[in-house]
């Protein structure tokens, strides 16, 4: 009796073993804003129906797979209140959790900002998040977080960019060769914790 408890633990351990080694799932990408992708630095050369597409792929050491597409479309112009602005559209596809899309309105003055990659929240106008019931797009005037309007620290304090120049690289279209110059960017925020003052 005791040696036929045993063999049934046993047999009950191994049936919660995986018959093969799993790969690890890949999580659903979350809903992308891709306004950071667009280069503030210099004056904008786009115009309306201009896209991007990435592909975007990374395992992490704790096996997490993200693998999915990144589209970023200039989607159209409005006169916002007198304000000159442009729409960016973001397009996520994925296999697993299937499309996502994001729209945003941003003000052309971004690119007059020093910072603009740090204040670009402050020239955002609307966004498109969800479409009606009867099919027109949602528009939602954009508010800054209520935490932003009671920190004494400067906007994008934390956020933190580096650009390497990596040189310059050949390229080429349908109708000429060209080069480009080749850069890497590393964007990040950060935290220190604060410490309690002394009385």
């Amino acid at each position: 009796m005791r040696r036929a408890a045993v063999i049934a633990l046993v047999a009950a351990a191994l049936a919660l073993c995986p018959a093969g080694p799993t790969r690890a799932q890949e999580p659903p990408p979350q809903r992308m804003n891709a306004i950071g992708l667009i280069d503030f630095g210099a004056r904008p050369v786009f115009k309306v129906g201009d896209f991007a597409k990435y592909h975007m792929s990374a395992l992490s050491a704790h096996g997490v797979v993200d693998d999915y597409t990144l589209t970023v479309l200039i989607a159209g112009e409005e006169d916002w209140w007198g304000e000159e602005c442009f729409w960016i559209e973001t397009w996520t596809e994925s296999r697993t959790s299937g499309d996502q899309t994001v729209a945003s309105l941003m003000a052309y003055d971004v690119f007059q900002d020093s910072l603009a990659l740090k204040h670009m929240q402050l020239y955002v106008r609307k966004t498109v998040n969800e479409v009606n019931e009867d099919g027109p797009p949602r528009e939602v005037i954009y508010k800054r977080p209520a935490s932003t309007l009671k920190t004494r620290e400067p906007l994008g304090g934390q956020f933190h960019l580096q650009i390497d120049t990596l040189g310059r690289s050949p390229s080429a279209t349908s109708s000429a060769r060209t080069s480009t110059r080749a850069s890497r960017a590393r964007r990040g925020r950060w935290a220190t914790p604060r410490r309690a003052r002394r009385r």
